[in-house]
């Protein structure tokens, strides 16, 4: 439900490239909950797959749970501008970074 809601997000914006989720495990990595792409995309980030290019201010808005703007950013998908927005549980705690690249 939620890879099928990424994507219709995607698709009312034909400027976004990719629409995903963000989380930081008990290590300190970052890692992808969820993309918009298929799964059988070679772009597809499945979920747990860890985001190793991710940047120093982008691994403290995820640990935080703060919006931010990345870039222009170069990784293995690209050379992106990326905004970030935390989803938030009723209580306001911050559970992830919804990605629009």
């Amino acid at each position: 439900r939620l890879k099928d809601q990424l994507r219709r997000i995607r698709a009312a914006n034909p400027e976004l490239r990719f629409v995903y989720l963000l989380r930081m495990n008990p290590e300190g990595n970052v890692y992808f909950v969820v993309d918009s792409e298929p799964a059988s995309s070679s772009d597809a980030s499945p979920p747990g797959q860890l985001f190793t290019e991710v940047s120093l201010q982008l691994k403290a808005a995820v640990a935080s749970g703060s919006p931010m703007v990345d870039g222009p950013a170069s990784d293995r998908w690209g050379e992106w501008v990326s905004a970030f927005s935390p989803v938030r549980t009723s209580q306001g705690a911050a559970i992830a970074l919804l990605g629009l690249d």
